[in-house]
């Protein structure tokens, strides 16, 4: 079977264009954000996402349920959503620092959906600098800070802000790690 040149030309435009559209579909979808969800604290230890040098906050207890994260590795946030008992909650506020109102006028609150295409619907969109100070004070929520430990070979620590809202109403503990300092 025999073509003429400009057959031949329509044909390998056409493929071109194919694989275009595939690499580009694949470009978009490697935006650096990963979402995960764990059932338990035990699945996201399985899954490889616990332990030293891990993205999981070292802070948030074994007894963890209903884990929603979301990670940006291009800007190392994080987002973490879980359930805890009320004891667990009770530890939890007592190893961090309650921040006051004039600390929560300087905290970044950093949304999961800011910067990228997509946002996710468990993290509760009234946790943002605009509304936090003027509904905590009806939903009763409070805002925490504790601070994550890097440690280098050198012997060099690095000390990184994260925060923690924890829901009176609920047993839903929401954290944050702002975008960590440039090394």
């Amino acid at each position: 079977m025999e073509c003429d040149k400009s057959e031949m030309i329509m044909f390998v435009k056409g493929c071109a264009s194919i694989v275009l559209l595939g690499l580009l579909t694949m470009c978009a979808s490697c935006d650096g954000v990963k979402d995960a969800y764990y059932p338990t604290f035990e699945a996201a230890k399985t899954a490889g996402a616990v332990g030293p040098g891990k993205w999981f906050p070292e802070i948030i207890p074994e007894t963890a349920t209903n884990i929603y994260v979301r990670r940006d590795l291009d800007s190392n946030e994080f987002w973490l959503r879980c359930n805890l008992g009320s004891t667990d909650i009770e530890i939890l506020a007592h190893v961090c620092e309650e921040l006051t109102a004039a600390e929560i006028r300087d905290v970044e609150f950093t949304s999961p959906g800011r910067g990228v295409r997509r946002g996710v619907d468990w993290w509760p969109k009234s946790l943002n600098e605009d509304s936090f100070a003027s509904t905590s004070q009806q939903t009763g929520q409070k805002l925490y800070k504790y601070f994550k430990i890097i440690e280098f070979a050198t012997g060099r620590q690095l000390r990184i802000p994260c925060f923690i809202v924890i829901d009176p109403t609920s047993d839903v503990v929401y954290t944050w790690q702002s975008i960590a300092p440039s090394l």
